[in-house]
């Protein structure tokens, strides 16, 4: 018996992604009605909700199904967060490269960083597969 390994691998990096998308959708829920604890005094609610709404959407984005993406229109809108989500995270592994070469964050901020980046660019990489036109030869 033979395992595809890119395949298992697949499903394991879908499924961190899923994760990803649900601990996104709680911790930016939690933050827009006032349950994370702040260090100085709460935000306005308009200022959580505005810092709060695309990390959300990302984290639903990351929950849709790939495979099920027939409309052009929807593939286009799941590609532009994809996209967003991947530079989002490429600037956080960037700043945190450079907060650490300069002394301001521990070095734990790279890896950490380094992971949920290659979850998201994965994660977008298969959504390409899943949604490119079908062969005509089945």
């Amino acid at each position: 018996m033979r395992i595809n390994i890119s395949h298992s691998l697949g499903k394991i990096i879908r499924t961190s992604g899923i994760l990803l998308g649900i601990f996104l959708i709680i911790s930016m829920s939690f933050d827009i009605l006032g349950i994370r604890p702040y260090s100085d005094e709460m935000p306005s609610l308009v200022s959580r909700i505005s810092a709060s709404i695309l990390p959300l959407l990302f984290g639903l984005v990351l929950l849709f199904p790939f495979k099920y993406v027939e409309n052009t229109a929807i593939k286009y809108i799941v590609g532009i967060f994809l996209f967003l989500g991947c530079s989002r995270t490429l600037w956080f592994l960037l700043y945190g490269t450079y907060a650490y070469v300069i002394g301001e964050k521990h070095i734990a901020v790279i890896p950490v960083s380094a992971i949920l980046f290659l979850i998201v660019i994965i994660n977008s990489w298969l959504f390409v597969l899943a949604t490119r036109k079908k062969s005509i030869d089945k």
